[in-house]
């Protein structure tokens, strides 16, 4: 059955839509150098605290992705990704920011693998100035975003359009509860599953316009 397309559209605003907390799938949803010394017998001296090194904190890795550059590169924003099978490719770690580009359009799916943890979630973003960027469905494919047996996702400020069906799917294998994902100022349009009304699936619960809080600005 072809879906319905639905052509009324609806925004998640800057403080559109949180969904956190536990949703369930079964119903749908170095080069180094080594330096050797002679040691002195052994000494039971323990080091004085001040002496034992505190470990560096680096800070959590930003990918960035311009779906207009014209080459693949290394994820710096000098040398952005260009493509979301790059993305899809990439397993992420908690913290991890996913950058796309303002002002871009990527045509595709998006599912980058890895899961975030209660606190520090993996986050979906733009960067730079000017409207969301788009993820572009192109009418091939649905859903166009997707999250499958991950947890603590952040998705925020994105646009999502021309889905066959779902536009964004967060969801899980029988039995496995899911947890965590936020979502913001998200614009999802041109898509829809039977009845031309759902667009956004979290676990079992599929988001109408009615269910969605919107502010005004």
């Amino acid at each position: 059955m072809s879906a319905k397309k639905r052509k009324t559209v609806f925004a998640l605003g800057a403080f559109a839509c949180m969904v956190m907390g536990m949703f369930y799938g079964s119903k749908s949803v170095s080069t180094s150098q080594s330096i050797m010394t002679a040691l002195p017998t052994a000494s039971t001296t323990t080091p004085a605290p001040s002496m034992i090194p505190s470990p560096t904190k680096y800070p959590d890795p930003i990918y960035y992705v311009d779906c207009s550059a014209s080459t693949n590169g290394d994820s710096s924003q000098d040398s952005p990704w260009n493509a979301l099978a790059t993305v899809n490719a990439t397993t992420f770690a908690p913290g991890d920011q996913i950058l796309l580009m303002r002002g871009t359009v990527c045509v595709g799916e998006l599912w980058p693998k890895g899961s975030g943890v209660d606190g520090n979630p993996i986050i979906i973003s733009a960067y730079s100035t000017g409207a969301r960027p788009i993820i572009d469905g192109n009418n091939a494919l649905a859903p166009v975003v997707t999250i499958k047996d991950q947890n603590y996702w952040s998705f925020n400020s994105l646009e999502v359009r021309n889905s066959t069906g779902l536009g964004l799917s967060v969801d899980g294998s029988p039995g496995l509860d899911l947890h965590g994902f936020i979502l913001t100022n998200l614009y999802v349009h041109d898509g829809g599953l039977n009845d031309g009304q759902h667009l956004i699936l979290i676990g079992q619960w599929y988001l109408l316009k009615s269910e969605i809080q919107e502010e005004a600005g």
